[in-house]
């Protein structure tokens, strides 16, 4: 399969496999097919659970909580759970 990419997009993938992040392009648009593939799958029970932390978030401010927000350690906890998820079925 060849894919024409538009001259930012190549620029973008460039610049990922200069500093290094990515062995391959290929490694970079599978990557990027894959977080695709689950932002499509993204399920009533994902939407549920990220409105109830969203809540629980809002109401801990409203009372004065407060802790560190840290998007690195929720998105790894959500994939964690699809992946448990996505194994369990």
């Amino acid at each position: 399969m060849n894919v024409l990419l538009k001259p930012e997009l190549e620029e973008f993938v460039a610049k990922k496999l200069k500093g290094g992040q990515y062995a391959s392009a290929s490694d970079l648009v599978n990557q990027a097919l894959e977080v695709l593939n689950e932002q499509e799958e993204f399920t009533p029970e994902q939407e549920a659970y990220l409105r109830r932390e969203v809540k629980r978030g809002l109401d801990q401010l409203a009372q004065g909580q407060r802790s560190d927000f840290d998007a690195d350690r929720i998105i790894a906890d959500e994939r964690r759970r699809l992946g448990e998820r996505k194994a369990s079925s």
